[in-house]
């Protein structure tokens, strides 16, 4: 089932896997992703083959998530 998304996403572990898979999903239904993980080259592939934006860092750490949130609007 296709259904068109709008809004904005933030997907955690988004530079590979899973995460990369849902990453590309939501953008290909419409919606503003931005790619986060650890990894820059990961994170910066992914979100440069979907048209998102890639920031870095670690899900485990309160400030990367917080400057995530800032950063990604």
């Amino acid at each position: 089932m296709n259904r068109a998304l709008s809004g904005r996403a933030l997907v955690t572990g988004g530079g590979r896997g899973i995460g990369a898979g849902i990453a590309r999903e939501l953008a290909a239904a419409g919606m503003e992703v931005t790619v986060t993980g650890r990894t820059a080259a990961q994170v910066e592939a992914v979100a440069a083959a979907i048209a998102g934006r890639a920031l870095v860092g670690d899900v485990s750490s309160s400030d990367d998530v917080t400057r995530w949130f800032a950063e990604a609007g």
